[in-house]
C-alpha cells in the first residue's frame, strides 16, 4: 500500500522521486510505530488521536535532537 501510496504521489501528483520516497518513508516509519502501539493496527482503524500521538512524539524526540 505504502508503495502505491509513492507510486500516486510521483505520477499523478508529479512529486519529484525524492519528495514521495521522503513522504513514502515517513508514512512507513508511522505504520512501524502503530504495529508497536496499538494491537489492532490497520489502516482502517487509525485515528486521529493515534496521528497527534505519533506527531508530538516525533516533534518532542527531534526538538531533542538539536
Amino acid at each position: 500500500m505504502i508503495k502505491k501510496f509513492q507510486t500516486y504521489l510521483e505520477n499523478i501528483r508529479g512529486y519529484s522521486q525524492n519528495t514521495a520516497k521522503a513522504y513514502a518513508k515517513d508514512v512507513q516509519d508511522f505504520a512501524k510505530w502503530m504495529l508497536q502501539h496499538r494491537q489492532d493496527a490497520k489502516w482502517t482503524n487509525i485515528t486521529l488521536q493515534d496521528i497527534d500521538e505519533y506527531i508530538n512524539l516525533k516533534s518532542h524526540v527531534e526538538t531533542r535532537m538539536r
